[in-house]
């Protein structure tokens, strides 16, 4: 009887053992898909927050483009001695107006949560906002010059 016995005896324990191996198997399965989710996962706000940086950046350089356009009529203007309004220098002003307001949307829609970097570049923003008006209004209460010290004294406004 010990001779029948015993491949029911080891039957049993390689049933045990498939079964073990079969249920470790399932759990480093289960395991990697979790890791592999939460990757996906990390991975997808990792592209989302590249996005926005790529997405400030281009304003960034929009409005750095547009406003050096701005004052460069600006300068122009006086070093020419016209200072009558120009069409186009009030479409230049208005698009530059246009960037600066993309950008601070860019920064108050896509923060998820308050970074003192952010609300910073949002205080600098708001500061070229009022320097530019600033600028503006000044630009506009020039009257024309005719002489090359008050091309001088428009410049230094400027």
């Amino acid at each position: 009887m010990v001779n029948e016995s015993q491949p029911v005896f080891l039957m049993k324990t390689i049933k045990g053992r498939l079964i073990l191996s079969a249920g470790l198997i399932f759990l480093l399965v289960c395991l990697t898909t979790a890791f592999i989710v939460v990757e996906i996962r990390q991975n997808d706000r990792y592209l989302t927050s590249e996005q926005v940086v790529e997405e400030r950046l281009e304003a960034l350089q929009r409005l750095s483009m547009d406003t050096y356009r701005y004052f460069k009529q600006i300068g122009d203007i006086i070093l020419l001695g016209e200072l009558t309004p120009k069409l186009d220098k009030k479409i230049e002003y208005d698009i530059v107006l246009r960037d600066i307001e993309k950008l601070k949307l860019a920064y108050s829609e896509n923060s998820r949560q308050v970074v003192p970097a952010e609300v910073e570049a949002l205080l600098r923003i708001r500061e070229i906002e009022r320097v530019l008006k600033e600028g503006n209004t000044l630009f506009e209460n020039l009257q024309v010059v005719e002489t090359w010290e008050e091309i001088g004294k428009g410049w230094r406004m400027l």
